[in-house]
């Protein structure tokens, strides 16, 4: 393997990180776990209103980057970023948290209702927000 003499790290390193975030999908979960550790995969997929089979994909990828970490808890495991251990690593994760909030995470409002949902700061519904939110509405407007 190449080596980089400039932060001593081996080149496949600085690429497992550049292409863990060359995704949109990885980066939108990358930034919403820096915004917010502790989110879980149900969490992340009714926020960005995507597959929590995609999300999860999107999770490995950035834990085997080095980019997230997880914590088991009973059933549910939540996601938080890593420690940047090199410069490299600090200087990637600033660029991230310096990106528009809005071009990765539009529904901010989805954003701060899901969360708001957390009991003890943990996720206690799991799957199916979604459809608790349209049962949900549907009540409103038909009251």
């Amino acid at each position: 393997m190449l080596k980089c003499a400039y932060m001593n790290m081996e080149i496949e390193e600085y690429l497992n990180k550049i292409k863990a975030l060359g995704d949109l999908n990885r980066l939108r979960v990358y930034c919403l776990v820096l915004k917010s550790p502790g989110l879980c995969v149900c969490e992340l997929s009714d926020i960005l209103e995507i597959k929590q089979y995609n999300v999860s994909r999107c999770l490995k990828e950035l834990k085997n980057a080095g980019l997230v970490n997880e914590q088991r808890e009973g059933r549910w495991i939540s996601y938080a970023p890593t420690f940047p251990e090199s410069e490299f690593h600090k200087l990637l994760k600033r660029a991230v948290e310096n990106i528009k909030e809005e071009v990765l995470s539009p529904n901010q409002s989805r954003f701060l209702e899901r969360v708001s949902l957390r009991q003890d700061g943990k996720c206690v519904i799991g799957i199916n927000f979604s459809q608790k939110i349209e049962i949900s509405k549907e009540g409103k407007e038909n009251a």
